[in-house]
């Protein structure tokens, strides 16, 4: 078995109302459907804790997914990125690693 270079999803969560943010999250989910077709195994943060507000800080999610982006292979940006305070600390991480960045969506197949 051929092993799986794994992509990290770095879009927008949070947003100023909640049609905002559930687009922000199918957004999200777009571009890891598209990644996953392409071949990588991903994780899409917006998918794996939406909505889980009231489980812990939101510092804890910012860790959390900081020491999930450090064992990933690449990154996969949104076009908003940089509206986002996490999606910059993502995107600053990521590059002080080296990883690669990859598009997300369909005709944007490398950043």
């Amino acid at each position: 078995m051929t092993k799986k270079l794994v992509a990290f999803v770095c879009a927008p969560y949070t947003a100023v109302d909640q049609f905002d943010r559930e687009t922000n999250i199918v957004v999200a989910r777009m571009m890891a459907a598209n990644l996953w077709k392409r071949g990588w195994a991903v994780i899409c943060p917006q998918s794996n804790s939406a909505h889980f507000d009231d489980v812990t800080e939101g510092e804890d999610f910012y860790e959390g997914y900081e020491e999930i982006l450090r064992r990933c292979d690449a990154i996969s940006v949104s076009v908003n990125w940089k509206e986002s305070k996490g999606c910059r600390q993502e995107v600053a991480l990521a590059r002080a690693l080296g990883l690669h960045f990859i598009g997300g969506l369909p005709g944007k197949e490398d950043a």
